[in-house]
């Protein structure tokens, strides 16, 4: 749950004020080649490739799908929390990220 109260600490600091900084410059560049577009795919899937270890030592069944979808949960909240699309988007994302991990008793 770390990368939840990662998110929550961001927010509540700079993240509020623009979102994802690599999806800005995503966004604004246009050329499919520019080097920061490799860049920021590097960045985006080592916080994948980290979440996929982390769910391994968590004892997840399928690290790799778990990782994705919580990567899904991560990039859909910060637009949720940005533009402020539904009420308590940190505490859905706890949720939901919390109902893929096991617990002692699903193990």
């Amino acid at each position: 749950m770390a990368i939840c109260d990662a998110l929550e600490q961001w927010w509540g600091t700079e993240g509020c004020y623009r979102g994802c900084a690599q999806v800005d410059a995503a966004v604004e560049i246009t050329d499919a080649d520019h080097p920061a577009i490799a860049a920021i795919t590097r960045h985006k899937a080592h916080l994948r490739q980290r979440l996929t270890e982390l769910t391994r030592e968590a004892g997840a069944a399928e690290p790799e799908q778990t990782a994705a979808d919580i990567v899904v949960i991560y990039e859909g909240t910060i637009t949720a929390l940005l533009l402020q699309l539904v009420p308590e988007p940190l505490q859905r994302a706890r949720r939901l990220t919390t109902e893929l991990l096991p617990t002692d008793d699903r193990r």
